[in-house]
């Protein structure tokens, strides 16, 4: 007999809700908000959220200030290069199966969801375009049956995943990450294995550069003091902010 799926409690609504705020930057790095702020903006009590919080901290993606409350971890830059090169570690071998494994229709998946990142281009939509990356992503390891390593990359992966929101804010960047995908569809036809390789060498590895222009041109979301206050938790949209900005 097959087991019923098990049912959320209110802790895993609020993990799941709060955690996809701070990965998709819609809460800014650094703000300070208390359990009470929390409870009372999401309608619920104290003790989901408190549960809740014990485990976006244990990602990294909370800190608990004593006497102050909870801030929104700042986004850190070497723990991100350190996500991202376990990521292009495992990914590399990944392509290195699949292109000895992958079909027709696995191909014309792929092509179409690089159409749909250009689409969320056209559309201004960096969250989409950025799902829609990992999607493409994470294909490889679908089809390489290796989707349990992948969801272990992407849920360890907080600091990664909030740099990669903000360097695709750049539209030039999108459009290099599209291209980029192409070419390497064009490899895999090829069955040429080095050149992928070397296509997804430097497609993973490209935030470096980027990262340190970020932290220049916004250094509060990574070293700033956070400062106390009332704020509506996810009444803004800090990442769409910087979009229309």
């Amino acid at each position: 007999m097959l087991k019923k799926p098990e049912k959320k409690t209110a802790a895993d609504n609020i993990y799941s809700e709060l955690g996809s705020s701070i990965i998709e930057m819609r809460i800014q790095p650094g703000v300070i908000v208390t359990i009470n702020d929390l409870a009372e903006e999401m309608n619920v009590s104290r003790s989901p959220v408190r549960d809740a919080l014990i485990r976006l901290e244990q990602q990294g993606l909370i800190t608990t200030l004593p006497q102050k409350g909870i801030m929104i971890s700042r986004i850190n830059l070497e723990k991100a290069q350190k996500e991202q090169y376990i990521r292009y570690s495992v990914e590399i071998n990944i392509l290195k199966e699949f292109l000895e494994r992958y079909t027709r229709r696995n191909m014309t998946d792929l092509k179409s969801l690089i159409e749909q990142q250009e689409s969320a281009i056209g559309k201004q939509d960096v969250r989409d375009f950025l799902a829609l990356d990992d999607e493409f992503h994470q294909y490889f390891f679908a089809v390489c049956e290796k989707q349990y390593c992948a969801d272990l990359i992407w849920g360890a992966a907080g600091n990664y995943q909030r740099l990669r929101q903000l360097i695709c804010v750049d539209e030039t960047h999108q459009r290099n990450v599209v291209e980029d995908h192409k070419e390497m569809l064009e490899s895999i036809k090829k069955r040429d294995k080095e050149m992928l390789i070397h296509q997804a060498s430097r497609h993973l590895l490209d935030i470096d550069d980027n990262a340190l222009k970020l932290g220049e041109q916004y250094p509060e979301l990574f070293e700033a003091i956070p400062k106390p206050g009332r704020m509506r938790i996810f009444g803004n949209d800090f990442l769409g902010g910087l979009v229309k900005g």
